[in-house]
């Protein structure tokens, strides 16, 4: 590199690293600057904290008006929301007069916002926990749940969606054994979701489904597989099902399981056929292939589920048992006693 460089007196490798060194500062302060400038709420709150401390007072009252304007159209009431407006209210109550003998208004209002944000934010993360403990059989400490699931059933937070919705979730996740729970967490998301971001109603939904596969596997509810159906319609239909365009194999898969155990013979052959595109490359002819041998063995149709079967390049280890575990069916329903044994 330094022989690269066209100069008179070329740095040594000192001066080098020196130099690097620097631009590695100018470009972490360019990321740092084009963050900013993106993140309009950031830029609206930075801009009224300097206003204040440079005591410019007609442009401090504007830009804060502007600051309050900018939350009340945010989009949603999610927990992002109520950080924001904790941020905001904390920000006002420096800029209060905090040497007042009297009530300081903005104290209190800032002290319930911090309250509001912490309640919602314990909720997610113990939701998290909890899920991650039914999946994966782990353990996590929750501190406070039980005082946490207290305050939030108290009338001041009643209005406040993340809130509710989170709790209904941690309630339904630490008893399986309520379906009911189930039933008023569906209808609160159902009710809510408008004030959630779709990532946030995705994620909703996979904890209900993550449930309904519970109860399913744990114990034995059959009336769980429509419901587990249902929802992957609900998420098709609003497309949150999708990742980067694309439908992962395994949820295609599983939707199509869900379509047959619960006898939705028609629907499940148009959900093969409409979404096979949305398949990502790489798996698509095996995923469209197997899933249409599954639907062919569901209709009793084993010369064409054999035929579907037998296209699957079965490369992959679990997809070759689950390929051979069906063609052991199908031999068997057809009495191919040789291609059985062979």
């Amino acid at each position: 590199m330094l022989k690269k460089l066209d100069s008179e007196k070329q740095p040594d490798e000192k001066t080098l690293a020196y130099l690097a060194g620097k631009l590695m500062q100018l470009a972490e302060t360019f990321l740092t600057i084009e963050a900013m400038l993106s993140d309009e709420w950031r830029r609206q709150m930075t801009l009224v904290r300097q206003y204040r401390e440079l005591n410019l007072a007609r442009h401090y009252r504007s830009a804060r008006a502007d600051m309050e304007k900018y939350l009340e159209k945010l989009p949603h009431r999610n927990i992002d929301f109520y950080r924001e407006q904790l941020f905001a209210e904390r920000l006002l109550y420096d800029h209060s007069d905090r040497n007042q003998r009297g009530f300081n208004e903005q104290l209190q209002t800032s002290a319930d916002a911090l309250d509001v944000y912490y309640i919602a934010e314990k909720l997610r993360y113990a939701c998290e926990m909890l899920n991650y403990e039914a999946v994966l059989n782990i353990h996590y400490r929750i501190a406070y749940l039980e005082d946490v699931l207290n305050w939030s059933a108290g009338e001041a937070y009643a209005q406040v969606p993340p809130i509710q919705v989170y709790r209904c979730l941690v309630l339904m996740l630490r008893s399986p054994e309520e379906p009911a729970l189930f039933e008023k967490a569906r209808e609160l998301i159902a009710k809510t979701e408008q004030h959630f971001s779709d990532a946030e109603r995705k994620q909703f939904y996979t904890l209900l489904l993550n449930y309904c596969t519970r109860r399913i596997n744990r114990f034995g509810d059959a009336r769980f597989l429509k419901e587990h159906l249902e929802i992957n319609k609900l998420l098709l239909q609003n497309g949150l099902m999708l990742e980067d365009g694309h439908i992962p194999p395994w949820d295609y898969t599983n939707i199509v399981a869900a379509g047959i155990k619960t006898e939705q013979a028609e629907w499940t052959r148009q959900f093969i056929e409409t979404y096979r595109s949305k398949l990502p490359a790489q798996y698509a002819d095996n995923t469209y292939r197997y899933n249409l041998a599954q639907y062919h063995y569901f209709m009793k149709n084993y010369g064409d589920a054999q035929h579907s079967l037998l296209q699957v390049e079965t490369s992959d280890v679990l997809l070759n048992v689950t390929v051979r575990s069906l063609l052991i069916k199908i031999y068997c329903e057809t009495e191919q006693d040789e291609l059985l044994h062979s």
